[in-house]
């Protein structure tokens, strides 16, 4: 399954490109497997409520409803295959599908601006000012910090072993790291600013905006090749 979305609704679709039944407002971002989602909608009072939803049982829940700015994003959260959801409310929360909701320590100052989960529900990401910090939820009082940089953005693969991160020198550049905090080096094939960036789940590919141009980077090979010369129609977030 996947999601579209416009600022006001969204749409599900399955992979043959037929709706789901789904279209509400605000924006979800799905689990790997597509059974889940946590979705964000901006209320017309200013205050953002936050749902997790299961996409096969057809239902959802409320998890929180607060005044906030800025949380409407949905690449904030995230959500595993099972539907455990990490959430910014603005305090980083971690809710399991049944309702329980797992003790994170995370200082109350600088607020976390990201977060990521792994598909299996094990590891989270989370980045506080400019430190990344990790942790394994069967050990949530043992957090580690990872390293601290100026950060642009991250993501994590659906297996939590390794994080790929835009950071800033001059200008941005893509870096990456495994979740223990080793092995970081910075991928050399892209030379020009990057201004936005995803991961495939496995990991191994990334994919950036560099000067205007969508390019496909095989983050083993430390490869780049130029997929789209021009980029107008994206839209980073």
């Amino acid at each position: 399954m996947f999601g579209l979305c416009d600022p006001n609704v969204f749409f599900l679709y399955d992979s043959f490109g037929q709706p789901n039944i789904w279209a509400f407002s605000g924006m979800v971002r799905l689990s790997p497997n597509g059974n889940w989602g946590v979705a964000a909608n901006p209320q017309a009072s200013g205050s953002t409520s936050r749902f997790v939803h299961d996409l096969v049982a057809d239902s959802f829940a409320r998890v929180a409803s607060r005044v906030l700015s800025g949380e409407s994003k949905w690449e904030t959260h995230g959500i595993a295959n099972n539907g455990t959801a990490v959430l910014l409310t603005p305090e980083l929360q971690v809710r399991t599908a049944d309702g329980r909701t797992l003790p994170i320590e995370v200082e109350r100052s600088p607020a976390p601006s990201r977060a990521r989960i792994d598909a299996e529900g094990r590891v989270v990401v989370w980045l506080q000012g400019p430190v990344l910090h990790s942790v394994e939820l069967a050990s949530p009082g043992k957090r580690t910090s990872l390293l601290a940089e100026d950060f642009v953005t991250f993501e994590m693969s659906d297996e939590g072993r390794r994080i790929a991160f835009l950071a800033t020198r001059s200008w941005p550049q893509l870096y990456v790291v495994n979740t223990d905090g080793t092995n970081r080096r910075q991928i050399q094939s892209v030379r020009d600013s990057i201004s936005a960036m995803t991961l495939s789940g496995d990991g191994r590919i990334a994919w950036v905006v560099a000067a205007g141009r969508i390019v496909r980077v095989d983050l083993e090979l430390d490869v780049a090749t130029e997929w789209l010369d021009a980029a107008t129609a994206f839209d980073a977030p």
